[in-house]
């Protein structure tokens, strides 16, 4: 298995700030990548899916949603599906990087380090 190239940078500082932690987590098992859409998914609902976890091994993000992200967005889209896969979590509070909605690109900078400290609990 392993990781779209484009994805390594988010999976080692993922890695790195659970060390930071004390959670020693690897992604090197998972296989992200890129997806044109997402069968059941409604567009036009504004919580329409732009990233999932198989349950397994697999994380895909919406293609559309990553390739216009900023580099804080999809940290925060990766952190949230790595948080299914890699620790098993499931939707948690809000604001915060399991909250089931992704949150703002300003209040996530204003936060990070609380936020992530929550997901590594």
């Amino acid at each position: 298995m392993g990781a779209h190239s484009g994805f390594e940078g988010y999976m080692r500082t993922f890695e790195s700030e659970g060390r930071a932690r004390s959670r020693h987590v690897t992604t090197d098992w998972l296989n992200v990548s890129l997806v044109d859409s997402y069968a059941d998914d409604d567009p036009n609902d504004p919580y329409y899916t732009i990233g999932y976890c198989d349950g397994a091994n697999g994380v895909t993000f919406l293609k559309e949603y990553w390739n216009d992200a900023s580099e804080t967005e999809r940290e925060l889209l990766a952190f949230h599906e790595f948080g299914h896969c890699v620790l098993g979590l499931e939707h948690g509070t809000c604001p915060g990087i399991m909250c089931e909605y992704i949150g703002s690109e300003s209040d996530y900078k204003a936060n990070r380090s609380a936020y992530l400290d929550a997901l590594f609990k």
